[in-house]
């Protein structure tokens, strides 16, 4: 009935105010992105805007979680169901997974280009953003972190930040900076090579890490 069609058309319009938020955020950082700029590139206005969100603050903050659980869904949730994690062959194949799920945030195309650089501007411009990446994501992927480790306490060693933040740092890297590093290696695009080099070198990282003997659990 009408309360249907006017919640789709409520939908479309949050939507649309999130991806011109998101690609405005991709094109300028946060900084600059003014409430009018958004009206204008979602066709929509500022009452409609404030409407939704509240302040241009709430509308970050719904943009950069948008983001986030797109791409928790899509990658990182539930990839330890099927495994037995007791064992070291079960812990084995997670850390392949986890690898796995960090290597294609970055290399899967199938995503809008602006989630990636809106996580990257969240990271590098506005502190209120801090918790909302720290408690939705990070904490998130080292629970999965968590759930590998064996045979230590419940406090986490400061090694497990630094392999963490090895790991983030890589992820950043090459998605935020793909252009030059293509352009460096001459080439238009990664090689497949390349991406399957990266995530062995990462499984041999956190297989240091976590104490399992370093094998090709794929």
């Amino acid at each position: 009935g009408d309360d249907m069609a006017k919640y789709a058309s409520s939908e479309r319009t949050r939507e649309a105010i999130i991806t011109a938020t998101g690609e405005l955020v991709a094109e300028r950082g946060f900084d600059n992105v003014s409430i009018r700029a958004i009206a204008n590139r979602s066709n929509t206005n500022v009452g409609s805007i404030h409407y939704h969100f509240g302040s241009k603050e709430k509308l970050f903050e719904a943009v950069l979680i948008y983001v986030i659980d797109w791409i928790w869904g899509r990658y990182f949730e539930g990839i330890f169901d099927e495994i037995d994690l007791t064992t070291a062959q079960g812990r084995s194949v997670a850390i392949r997974k986890l690898a796995q799920a960090h290597m294609e945030g970055i290399f899967q195309d199938e995503k809008p280009y602006w989630y990636n650089k809106v996580l990257f501007e969240a990271v590098g411009s506005e502190s209120f953003l801090d918790d909302i990446i720290i408690e939705e994501f990070v904490s998130r992927d080292m629970e999965l972190m968590d759930q590998i480790r064996v045979g230590e306490g419940h406090e986490r060693p400061v090694s497990m930040y630094v392999v963490y933040h090895i790991l983030a740092g890589v992820c950043v890297f090459h998605s935020n900076f793909k252009g030059i590093i293509i352009k460096s290696m001459k080439l238009q695009e990664y090689p497949k090579e390349y991406q399957t080099i990266l995530e062995d070198m990462i499984v041999e990282l956190l297989e240091k890490h976590f104490g399992e003997e370093p094998n090709k659990g794929k």
